[in-house]
Parts: C-alpha cells; sequence; structure tokens
C-alpha cells in the first residue's frame, strides 16, 4: 500500500544524505549578509524541488506503479551515480 509514495520518499532521503559540502562556500561563511541569502535561496530551492513530493504525499488515493515510474526512477539513478562520481572526483 502507498508503494508509489514510500519509494519517491526513499528517493529523496537518499538525494538528502547524498549532499556533500562544497568548499566554496568557506569564502563566505564569515559573511552573515551572504550566508542568509545564500541559506534563503537553497531553502526556498529545495522547496520547490520538494513541491510535487509533498503534494503526492497529501493524495489519499493510491496509484499502482507504472512503467513511467520506474523509468523515471531509473533516470533519477543514473544522475545519482553520475553526481556520486562527480563528488568523488572533486575531492580526489
Amino acid at each position: 500500500r502507498y508503494r508509489r509514495r514510500l519509494a519517491e520518499s526513499g528517493r529523496t532521503v537518499a538525494e538528502a544524505a547524498g549532499v556533500s559540502l562544497d568548499r566554496r562556500f568557506d569564502k563566505v561563511r564569515d559573511v552573515p549578509v551572504t550566508v542568509f541569502l545564500l541559506f534563503s535561496f537553497m531553502a526556498a530551492w529545495i522547496f520547490m524541488v520538494q513541491l510535487p513530493l509533498i503534494v503526492a504525499n497529501g493524495i489519499r488515493k493510491d496509484h499502482p506503479i507504472t512503467g513511467q515510474d520506474v523509468v523515471g526512477w531509473a533516470v533519477w539513478a543514473v544522475g545519482f551515480a553520475i553526481e556520486a562520481v562527480a563528488d568523488y572526483q572533486k575531492e580526489a
């Protein structure tokens, strides 16, 4: 029951867990206004990206998993893997 919701929520948790620290922000950490602006932008971005999941989880009717779901998850998995490799290479 609610397999699609669980899968999408799991995908979101995996994406959030895969976030790495970015050294580019080291230069601006001592400037409170810049930190506030960057934090506000990132918070708004995260909210907009997560809005479809929030809406989907608010719907009581459960839909079966379709081929489109599987293709979407596969595309996400490839992108996530590419991002993980890029993060690894960036650290090396």
